[in-house]
């Protein structure tokens, strides 16, 4: 058996939007110690890193939707309006 690398774990809305656009994979949200929400990969996302820093395009339109999504998750997992902070 290989040994198992451990996600990648990004609380960046923008950046993990971008990864997942670009690996056309999504991104699992995780509730870290101190209560953020962060968004964990599983897959080796090591290329889409640095395309995002070399300001790499993708569609701005699948962008902004994917940037909802995850917006709207991590509005969730935090218990909505109403929830406890």
């Amino acid at each position: 058996m290989g040994k198992q690398s451990q996600p990648a774990v990004f609380e960046s809305a923008d950046i993990t939007a971008f990864i997942s656009i670009y690996c056309g994979t999504n991104p699992r949200p995780v509730v870290q110690e101190n209560a953020r929400i962060a968004f964990a990969f599983d897959t080796d996302i090591g290329d889409a890193v640095d395309a995002f820093y070399k300001n790499v395009p993708i569609p701005v339109a699948d962008f902004c939707a994917k940037l909802k999504l995850i917006r709207s998750m991590i509005f969730a997992m935090k218990g909505g309006a109403y929830g406890s902070r």
